[in-house]
Order: C-alpha cells, then sequence, then structure tokens
C-alpha cells in the first residue's frame, strides 16, 4: 500500500521541527566549551553533556520516524544479520511510535502550562555580571517542537493501517 502524500510530507518534515532546537542547543554548549560568550551559562559539564545529548537523541528519534514511511520501516534490509528481509513488526513500531508521541505531548504541554501559569519556578541560579539568559528569541527556536506530537499520531496510525490492512489482504 503506497503512503499518502501528506503522511509522507509530515514525516520528513519532523526532523526540521527539532533541528532548529537542536542546533541551538549544540551550538550554545559547543560556545560554552570554547569559552566564547556562552560563556555566561551557568551550568556544569554533566549539564553540558545532557544538554548535547538531548539534542543529538532528539533529532535522531526525529530522524528515525522516516522509517514509518519508507521501505526499511516494513521491511528489515538484507544487510541486517539474521532478521534482513524479514518483516519488522508492526505491532512494535506502532507501539514505540504512539509511545513517543505521547511522551513528546506530555512534555510539551506541560512545559507550555508551565510557562504560562507558572507552577514551578525556573532554574534560580545567578546569571554572572553582564549577561543575559536566552531570551524570547529562543522560543522560536523550540515553537516547531510543538507540532512535533501531532504529526507522529499522524504517522504512526497511518503506519498501522497500511501494515495491518496490508496484512490483512496478504
Amino acid at each position: 500500500m503506497t503512503v499518502p502524500r501528506p503522511v509522507r510530507a509530515a514525516a520528513y518534515a519532523m526532523p526540521f521541527l527539532v533541528l532548529p532546537s537542536a542546533a541551538w542547543r549544540l551550538g550554545y554548549i559547543l560556545d560554552v566549551w570554547i569559552g566564547g560568550p556562552g560563556r555566561c551559562d551557568t551550568h556544569d559539564a554533566g549539564e553540558g553533556i545532557y544538554i548535547a545529548s538531548l539534542s543529538v537523541v532528539s533529532l535522531g528519534f526525529a530522524l528515525l520516524t522516516t522509517g514509518l514511511v519508507r521501505p526499511w520501516g516494513e521491511t528489515f534490509p538484507h544487510r541486517i544479520p539474521i532478521v534482513g528481509g524479514r518483516p519488522v513488526p508492526a505491532r512494535a513500531v506502532t507501539i514505540a511510535a504512539l509511545s513517543g508521541a505521547t511522551l513528546i505531548a506530555v512534555i510539551t504541554s506541560y512545559y507550555v502550562l508551565n510557562q504560562l501559569f507558572g507552577f514551578v519556578d525556573g532554574p534560580t541560579k545567578p546569571v554572572p555580571a553582564g549577561c543575559e539568559p536566552p531570551g524570547a528569541d529562543v522560543l522560536l527556536l523550540y515553537a516547531p517542537m510543538l507540532a512535533w506530537a501531532p504529526l507522529l499520531y499522524f504517522v504512526a496510525f497511518d503506519y498501522h493501517r497500511r501494515r495491518t490492512a496490508s496484512t490483512r489482504r496478504g
């Protein structure tokens, strides 16, 4: 069964939704580590590694979403030992994708609601003299991520529909 054009577009859009915030975080942390203007940051090395890892992992998961619309998301490539050429378990992929979408939805909802209603105050570390914390302009880099969960649900449900329809027919 072919992948509808809107579903394919949504799957390919996901890395671009995550890229602005991931690139900003990586750039900011690298700037801190090399001693640039980002020295205004008050994070320790462990937090810097966490922030860099968060960028890499979130971008990796966004790129992995393309597997829901590509042939390698339905059949393991032949070059993979033992499982090569076998069908990818549709139920496991669907559960993983829907679980990821739910986790992303919970995290983004918490963040948005916390920003609106201030349930939890932000970090209280003092900012060094002459420095300012990241401003509202940085929020614009995170705004595209609000579409990540709904689009992932959309793509995951279509993946499930296509894969179970082909199983019932075949």
